[in-house]
């Protein structure tokens, strides 16, 4: 009786609350055991990408200044402003951080259907130079753009946002068709 009390009982509650253990502690590390505590992302961060001005069409930085919050799972919410030429517009942020990298949906505040849509590489440690890709529309003419965005967590000035672009160790656009000669 006691040991079909043990067989039957006490070693398949044992099991679950070991496994549940065991994926509680893997929830909360990531491959490289590194604690999966995004908190530390939290703050002030500050992006620069290129755009266009909206009143000459030339290209010029755009500016934004993040205020992110993120909790230790990696939900992330906060407020970013764009700053393009003259032009300061306001939007809300929500995403999420996770092993390898930072996604994030910006949805601006007086145009709610205007969006951008940003993913970054690399949020393991703690970094403090983030490089990824931007995704939305102009806000003058909502033409679609796509641009390499560099956040950081102390502003940059225009020679510091060329020497992380020329960092990029890689082409990050695709622009010809396979067997076609590169141009």
């Amino acid at each position: 009786m006691a040991i079909e009390f043990i067989k039957n009982v006490v070693i398949p509650v044992f099991c679950l609350v070991a496994g549940g253990l065991l994926l509680k502690l893997i929830e909360n590390q990531n491959i490289f055991g590194t604690h999966a505590n995004y908190s530390r992302l939290s703050g002030q961060w500050y992006g620069v990408h290129i755009s266009k001005n909206q009143k000459t069409g030339a290209l010029a930085l755009s500016r934004h200044d993040y205020e992110l919050k993120i909790n230790k799972k990696g939900e992330i919410s906060g407020t970013m402003n764009d700053r393009l030429s003259d032009l300061t517009t306001k939007w809300t942020v929500k995403g999420y951080a996770f092993p390898g990298g930072i996604a994030l949906i910006d949805q601006n505040k007086e145009r709610p259907g205007l969006y951008a849509a940003e993913l970054y590489s690399d949020p393991l440690g703690a970094p403090t130079i983030l490089r990824g890709v931007i995704s939305s529309f102009n806000y003058y003419d909502e033409k679609h753009f796509a641009a390499i965005i560099i956040l950081s967590k102390s502003q940059l000035s225009e020679d510091d946002f060329k020497k992380h672009l020329a960092d990029l160790n890689s082409s990050p656009f695709y622009t010809t068709f396979p067997n076609q000669p590169q141009s």
